[in-house]
């Protein structure tokens, strides 16, 4: 399904779901809302994301599962490798169809939840980015990448945050709760974590709503409220 002003207007209204016009969604999946895509041209095929994400176009994403909380810059680049001990190296890569040569889907790429993502990444497909990473522009990552990693480059430079901090993130999970109204003080972790931890014991956060979607033979999605809280 290709979005423009008008479809892109009624999705908004219905699902809380912002796609921008010039991106075309196919395939299978679940995502939540709310969440946004800006316009530009981008591809999403078997693409699943939780709430409050935003991706920003260019972009050509296939078979790739993204958490709640997630940013994702322009010109994000996902690459395939072809096997290396195959005869022909270049004209047999992952995904497209030869004669005699069946190629079958590999796992998919994870970025995991409270991830940023800069402008002109690439990641190798396959790999998983965990929790809480920060991959700065520019970097090419061809392997899994730990929890509260800064990426720069080609190397995991350190951790952005500290174990106890991260601990008592992990524990509480707080990326799985919608927070985009609330005045959390996000430059101040302990802080911010003091509030989440409050809202969440005296029931005050609010999960995301989850959608499944599938598209039809006539180039058209169809969603399916799978979960609120």
């Amino acid at each position: 399904m290709l979005f423009n002003a008008e479809n892109s207007k009624e999705l908004k209204e219905k699902l809380g779901l912002d796609i921008g016009a010039g991106v075309r969604m196919s395939g299978s999946g679940v995502v939540s809302t709310p969440s946004l895509c800006l316009p530009g041209a981008g591809t999403l095929i078997d693409v699943c994301w939780g709430g409050c994400v935003i991706l920003e176009p260019p972009f050509n994403m296939n078979n790739v599962q993204i958490g709640s909380h997630v940013h994702l810059c322009r010109d994000l680049t996902i690459f395939n490798e072809p096997p290396n001990n195959w005869l022909a190296a270049s004209p047999l890569f992952p995904g497209r169809q030869m004669p005699g040569v069946v190629v079958r889907k590999g796992p998919p790429t994870i970025i995991g939840a409270d991830t940023w993502i800069g402008p002109g990444v690439m990641l190798k497909a396959g790999i998983s980015i965990g929790q809480g990473c920060f991959i700065q522009a520019g970097s090419i990552v061809s392997s899994d990448v730990p929890d509260f990693s800064i990426v720069s480059g080609t190397k995991v430079r350190g951790k952005r945050l500290s174990e106890e901090i991260v601990n008592r993130a992990q524990k509480l999970r707080w990326f799985e709760y919608n927070w985009q109204n609330v005045p959390l003080d996000w430059a101040h972790p302990e802080k911010a974590l003091d509030c989440i931890e409050q809202m969440i014991e005296d029931g005050q956060a609010h999960r995301f709503i989850s959608w499944q979607y599938e598209d039809t033979a006539k180039d058209q999605l169809v969603f399916s409220k799978i979960s609120e809280q």
